[in-house]
């Protein structure tokens, strides 16, 4: 990307002033990110994926950012263009948004214990939160998680010209798929209720050890307590590619501590499947992107994507 551009094609559409530098920020699978830095003040500036809705995104801003000031979290706050609305448009039809940096920590695993349980309290209270929010957000990943969904694509793409597509196929994944996926169908995700839709660790704010908010509400929608519960898991429980059940239970414990009997019920019996679904279901796309070409998954170094979904695939056989 042309920090240049950036500096001046697109900053000046939401702030005025000297800006010192612009660097790219992260490592974000779908949206560019970048950190603008003035004298007075740091900013985070992102390019959109051309495929996402600006208008469900600005939609569901007004609901979950209401929802946020009332709990007094830390969430990002869009800052209006002068183009109206909260995005800037270039001449590549790209949208564009920015907010001001949020001074917080962002933790990596393996966490403390305490550290495990401040994510699952902080998860519920964000669920507590988003029940009381006045409307249904928009989905702008209608399938995010939606296996079935997936599963037929992969049926499709394989079953379509696959002489074309078998320098990119892997036997080995194609088994597992073949052996796990009518479990997977079938899993019980339990109750539906408004989820942050991808509640990994490095889309939760803390300071000193205690939660403080989310950031990244790309994907908030309708969607599966339990799924949220174990995309959390997911990202911050596992131990050398293995599923760290110490932490898990200390996540998962802290967020039934705050939830009623019947939640908690619902939660203890099904958060373990739903796990490997997660992580069936995430495979399955990383898989689908590299023999499809779609591309909707960044390729940070040769063969990550196909290496992702081999990891994730495998999660089950743990």
């Amino acid at each position: 990307m042309d920090m240049k551009m950036i500096l001046n094609g697109v900053c000046p559409h939401f702030i005025n002033g000297t800006i010192i530098s612009a660097k790219a920020l992260g490592d974000g699978n779908i949206n560019d990110t970048y950190l603008i830095k003035t004298p007075n003040q740091d900013y985070i500036c992102q390019r959109i994926k051309k495929e996402m809705d600006i208008e469900k995104l600005e939609y569901n801003y007004k609901l979950y950012s209401k929802a946020c000031q009332e709990n007094s979290w830390l969430y990002p706050t869009w800052m209006p263009s002068d183009e109206g609305g909260y995005f800037h448009i270039d001449k590549s039809a790209y949208a564009w948004r920015m907010y001001p940096f949020i001074r917080g920590q962002i933790l990596k695993s393996p966490l403390s214990e305490e550290s495990y349980m401040a994510c699952g309290r902080g998860l519920y209270k964000m669920h507590l939160a988003l029940a009381d929010i006045k409307g249904r957000p928009k989905a702008v990943y209608p399938h995010l998680h939606d296996l079935k969904y997936y599963y037929e694509k992969y049926i499709e793409i394989i079953n379509e010209k696959p002489d074309i597509k078998k320098d990119f196929r892997d036997s080995d994944i194609e088994t597992i798929i073949n052996r796990e996926s009518e479990f997977m169908l079938n899993i019980d995700l339990g109750p539906e209720i408004i989820v942050h839709g991808d509640s990994k660790l490095s889309n939760i704010i803390f300071n000193n050890g205690k939660f403080m908010g989310f950031i990244d509400f790309d994907t908030v929608m309708q969607g599966y307590m339990l799924e949220d519960i174990a995309d959390c898991v997911r990202s911050c429980c596992l131990t050398e590619g293995k599923l760290n059940m110490n932490a898990a239970h200390n996540l998962v414990e802290a967020y039934v501590s705050m939830a009623p009997a019947e939640v908690k019920e619902v939660v203890l019996n099904g958060w373990q499947d739903v796990f490997y679904k997660i992580c069936f279901e995430l495979g399955l796309r990383y898989y689908i992107d590299v023999i499809s070409g779609e591309m909707h998954f960044k390729e940070k170094t040769p063969g990550y994507r196909l290496d992702k979904a081999r990891a994730l695939l495998n999660y089950k056989a743990l």
